[in-house]
């Protein structure tokens, strides 16, 4: 029985044939990518506002939703609960390292060491009345920022009402989470919020930071205006993000009215030395007296004298 091979050019046919009727994969080339990255880009551009109108659209909130805002995050004042220059004053002679330099400065009353009592005397009204004035200009502009934000008394916001745009002027007060607000040069920022459309606007936020020079907004790092802040240049609009108490210069007033200071991780860094400091003093002290009186037996006076220096020396 013979059998029969097919040709080999036939195979070859056959093959090539497959390879036309099934298309191979393609390569991606620069064009595609930049393809899908413009596509990208065109997607998060989308998002952003390009004009009046679209800030209008996008943002606002209901005229209905406004008494549930008001009532969910409080109304866009600030309590006054002022302490005064006396309260201000008592409170620089509060804390660890007055107080271990008071008792020293009374210790060196009772050895009648005058000299050493002037000194340490001198050294506590000193740091006293550096706190009392820096704590007392911080009062007098937190102060001067709740007057400017008072004297005008509304400010122009974009509500929305059955689907319906409409422009109001609302008293600063009752400004809520979500309020559409236009700035514009020479206003006071009437809350906290972010720039959404408009100019490149330029505040003044000495009173709140102490940097006399405008900030730019937006930035690339930040797009947020704060309440207080003098606007000097441009006109823009405002999404108001917190109101009141709670927003920057709002918590700050709380904090200075209820003599509560925020701190920094480093000054809670700076204050736990220089407790374990204070403890460790009290530690060397407690076993100077027990060596000098107990072991030594030498007078109360010289080893108190001794206590006082190493108290002023922590």
């Amino acid at each position: 029985m013979v059998t029969v091979s097919p040709r080999p050019d036939a195979a070859v046919r056959g093959s090539e044939e497959q390879e036309k009727r099934e298309p191979s994969p393609r390569t991606a080339t620069k064009e595609d990518t930049k393809d899908t990255l413009d596509t990208k880009h065109d997607a998060k551009a989308e998002d952003k506002v390009t004009t009046k109108d679209q800030a209008k659209e996008k943002y606002g909130v209901e005229l209905g939703e406004v008494p549930a805002l008001r009532q969910k995050h409080g109304a866009n004042v600030i309590k006054e609960q002022k302490r005064s220059k006396l309260w201000i004053l008592v409170s620089q002679f509060t804390g660890t390292m007055p107080t271990m330099i008071t008792a020293a400065m009374i210790l060196s009353g009772v050895l009648e060491d005058w000299i050493s009592f002037a000194i340490i005397g001198a050294m506590l009204v000193i740091n006293a009345g550096i706190g009392f004035y820096h704590e007392n200009r911080a009062a007098d502009a937190l102060e001067k920022v709740e007057g400017q934000l008072t004297a005008k008394e509304t400010v122009q916001v974009f509500r929305k009402c059955k689907g319906e745009i409409i422009d109001v002027d609302v008293k600063v007060e009752e400004l809520v989470v979500g309020d559409l607000a236009y700035v514009r040069a020479g206003d006071v920022i009437p809350a906290d919020g972010e720039w959404v459309f408009g100019d490149t606007l330029y505040l003044n936020e000495a009173s709140l930071t102490g940097e006399t020079r405008p900030r730019k907004v937006p930035s690339t790092d930040r797009v947020d205006v704060l309440k207080g802040g003098t606007l000097v240049q441009g006109e823009g609009f405002v999404l108001i993000s917190a109101v009141g108490e709670k927003t920057v210069v709002g918590e700050a007033s709380v904090a200075m009215n209820s003599g509560e200071k925020s701190q920094s991780p480093l000054e809670k860094a700076i204050l736990g030395t220089v407790n374990w400091i204070v403890a460790g003093t009290l530690l060397v002290v407690a076993v100077i007296l027990v060596i000098q009186l107990a072991v030594r037996g030498e007078s109360t006076r010289d080893v108190l004298l001794s206590v006082v220096g190493l108290i002023v020396a922590a």
